[in-house]
């Protein structure tokens, strides 16, 4: 029942020094995540505005040349040149919704949104002490396990 002031001091502290290192870990959490959702996002847009231009230009060049004749040069080699653009520009456009569809950046934003929300839900709960410590772990920790690839 004699403890020492030291002893029970860092009892004490150990509650609030839980509480510090959750809002570090959470913290740093928040930031990679906020981090990974930007940049998935800014990739994901820049590939699919690439994908409508190759797209559209394609069909513009095809059209235009069906309508009046080739847009470069004058017959046969003319047709071939503009023929040959619409191609490139389709192949393009192949290519790179080919690659959102295999790289999944939809998907992958929309997981990366999710473990976003949960975190800063997780953060105002940790501030405002909705939850108790325990509980806010155990929060943590199933956000980590759901979204290891979003969050590390």
């Amino acid at each position: 029942m004699n403890a020492s002031p030291q002893q029970s001091f860092s009892a004490s502290s150990e509650p609030s020094r839980n509480m510090e290192t959750l809002s570090t870990r959470l913290s740093d959490s928040l930031e990679k995540t906020e981090s990974k959702t930007k940049s998935l996002s800014k990739t994901n847009n820049s590939m699919m505005i690439s994908g409508l231009v190759c797209s559209a230009g394609g069909t513009l060049v095809a059209g235009i040349t069906s309508a009046q004749g080739p847009i470069i040069g004058v017959g046969i080699p003319g047709w071939r040149i503009s023929c040959t653009i619409a191609a490139i520009l389709g192949f393009f456009t192949t290519i790179i919704m080919g690659l959102i569809q295999q790289m999944r950046f939809g998907q992958r934003l929309g997981r990366a949104n999710e473990a976003l929300g949960r975190l800063k839900a997780l953060e105002f709960e940790a501030s405002t002490g909705g939850k108790d410590l325990r509980e806010l772990w155990q929060e943590y920790g199933d956000i980590l396990r759901s979204y290891p690839e979003e969050v590390s």
